[in-house]
């Protein structure tokens, strides 16, 4: 049986035959991301894209995650496929649309500057008004192919080895197709954390060490682990004084000033950057928040921001000089608590 793997660190056509050995294996379900997991005396980056062409098994696509190299041993990658992409967690609000409609919108929002590319073809049934909070990609498409079936509707879905994200509904008729409770499903996917680099600040907030990875920030953006010193042997929160604080959220602050809202022609909404913040301050072991308020500017009708406890009380993290999108509103009606960390 013939077994051929082809790599390229950027995602263009131009993949090279790359040795490897035996060992390979493959798991895949339709709706959870694809694993490979396979070794070769070959050194690879993170992030490289790959293709595993095999007469046992469809094409595998997508890029490695995990890297791990021994002394006198070969190295040994982790890759997860294209449906990573699809592990965001969302919460949005779609009202008289297609479920055509709403992929082409969760892709234009989230996935536009992934590797992604979108197949779709149109749908005819219009819902009223359709609310998914804090699920992700993957479980609201899963969730628009059980609302299509409910309606007599059959729904191709698949990302393909050419990274296509395909959505599309079957014909009316077909011949020896038959479907039953296939929308059901735990997706318990777990990956690492990809981090591009990372930022070392002493306890007076002074930058003592700063180190970024192009190559790897031009595959998976911009993703820094801040860390502030202390020469304090407690990591709770309950040991930092405010001013401790303080220098911590300045330094998450100033990792984030280069995201950029899409109303300001990046990709990360207020969703995202609170999903950002909240897990750079609880890296840190400092208490905070995610809020949820209503926004009438907004698409989804919410706002999120993150607020931060100071000895002194519950206080608004600090958005000066980050994209004006992202600030805290003056004004908060229905109130609501998304997310917290104790510290």
């Amino acid at each position: 049986m013939t077994t051929e793997l082809y790599t390229t660190f950027k995602k263009t056509n131009s993949f090279k035959k790359t040795p490897i050995f035996a060992d390979w294996n493959i798991k895949r379900d339709w709706n959870k991301a694809g694993s490979l997991t396979f070794s070769s005396y070959s050194d690879l980056e993170e992030g490289t894209h790959v293709k595993l062409v095999s007469s046992r098994h469809r094409t595998f696509a997508g890029q490695i995650v995990k890297k791990t190299s021994t002394k006198n041993d070969f190295y040994k990658y982790e890759c997860l496929d294209y449906k990573r992409y699809l592990l965001r967690e969302v919460s949005e609000t779609f009202k008289k649309k297609t479920t055509h409609q709403i992929v082409k919108l969760l892709f234009k929002r989230y996935l536009g500057s992934s590797p992604l590319k979108l197949s779709l073809k149109k749908t005819k049934t219009v819902f009223s008004s359709l609310t998914f909070k804090d699920i992700t990609i993957l479980e609201v498409i899963s969730q628009l192919i059980s609302l299509e079936f409910q309606k007599g509707t059959l729904i191709y879905f698949n990302i393909d080895e050419n990274a296509n994200l395909i959505y599309k509904p079957y014909p009316e008729e077909m011949k020896g197709y038959s479907i039953s409770s296939a929308i059901s499903f735990v997706n318990n996917t777990d990956y690492s954390d990809i981090q591009t680099g990372y930022e070392l600040y002493d306890e007076n907030g002074k930058l003592i060490k700063k180190y970024s990875n192009k190559a790897l920030v031009s595959v998976w953006g911009d993703i820094r682990n801040v860390t502030t010193l202390s020469d304090n042997s407690s990591s709770s929160s309950d040991s930092n004084t405010d001013s401790d604080i303080k220098k911590i959220v300045a330094s998450v602050n100033k990792s984030m000033r280069g995201y950029k809202h899409p109303n300001s022609g990046g990709s990360c909404d207020c969703f995202c950057m609170s999903d950002k913040i909240f897990a750079k301050l609880k890296s840190n072991k400092v208490s905070c928040r995610i809020l949820s308020y209503y926004s009438a500017s907004a698409s989804s009708g919410t706002h999120r921001t993150v607020s931060v406890k100071y000895k002194s009380g519950w206080k608004d993290f600090d958005y000066s000089g980050m994209d004006k999108w992202y600030g805290a509103m003056s004004t908060k009606k229905s109130l609501k608590v998304l997310k917290e960390y104790k510290g």
